[in-house]
């Protein structure tokens, strides 16, 4: 399938998922964010509290993969705290096709890395053309910043490569050029 741009009305689902996202583009531009619940910034804290539970070392993981992780050796997050990782995704008969690593980086706090393999899941990308906001390497990327009523934050960049959809992520609503600048440059370290 690969990846699908398409504008908004195009994308068949719900009238009530199309109001939902034309809200958050209405907060985006307006306010910067997009107001969320408390629960919707919560859940890279929520791993780390839990992560003798949720997380395990990529040693244990990697055995039940059949993804193969992306290369952080150029990145700063291979020279970042790993808390732990989990199998993500589709389960096939050689693994799981995706993976979730949880990161402590000193200018970030919490950073969380998903990529799932849509080839091996035979799955594809739709993105709405409407959200698309910035640019990994090349490809079509969309950053979306929520912040809850006690001001806590989470920025979320999403994007697919011809074989991964990732998604990077920090318990932080970022709001200055300087710091979307240095989360997309950690995106664009990623290969």
């Amino acid at each position: 399938m690969g990846i699908t741009i398409l504008p908004l009305e195009q994308h068949s689902v719900p009238d009530v998922l199309k109001t939902q996202a034309k809200l958050e583009f209405t907060q985006i531009k307006e306010k910067g964010f997009i107001d969320v619940t408390e629960d919707a910034v919560s859940y890279l804290d929520k791993a780390n509290e839990n992560k003798e539970r949720q997380l395990k070392s990529m040693a244990d993981i990697s055995s039940v993969l059949t993804i193969i992780p992306a290369s952080l050796d150029a990145s700063v997050l291979g020279q970042a705290t790993l808390l732990g990782a989990s199998a993500s995704g589709g389960h096939t008969e050689e693994g799981w096709t995706g993976l979730n690593r949880v990161f402590v980086v000193k200018k970030f706090g919490l950073i969380g890395l998903e990529e799932l393999d849509f080839l091996v899941s035979e799955g594809g990308v739709a993105f709405i053309e409407e959200a698309i906001n910035q640019d990994v390497n090349g490809f079509p990327a969309i950053l979306s910043v929520k912040q809850s009523r006690s001001e806590k934050g989470l920025s979320e960049l999403t994007w697919a490569t011809d074989q991964k959809i990732f998604t990077l992520s920090t318990n932080r609503a970022l709001k200055t050029q300087k710091s979307i600048k240095q989360f997309i440059d950690i995106a664009r370290s990623i290969f």
